[in-house]
């Protein structure tokens, strides 16, 4: 984990760059959800209680989705 709440990779794109990149844009992307639009924030739609903490860890496919940053915000408020 690097930086204060997101898992993030080391990856390698097709013209050998290196990069840091959020652990949970790589799983939308090799689920083959690519990023719609330059400002999409990955959304983490994990099942949980109320009142439980956020799951910001969390890379299963299925609780995942691209979104505003307005959806987003929403997301954490719920």
């Amino acid at each position: 984990r690097q930086g204060r709440r997101y898992g993030h990779m080391m990856v390698t794109d097709a013209q050998g760059k290196r990069s840091w990149r959020k652990a949970h844009h790589v799983a939308l992307e090799l689920n083959g959800r690519p990023r719609p639009f330059a400002a999409a924030q990955g959304r983490h739609l994990c099942p949980l209680p109320p009142g439980a903490p956020k799951n910001y860890l969390c890379c299963n496919w299925g609780h995942l989705d691209w979104g505003t940053q307005a959806e987003n915000q929403a997301d954490n408020r719920r």
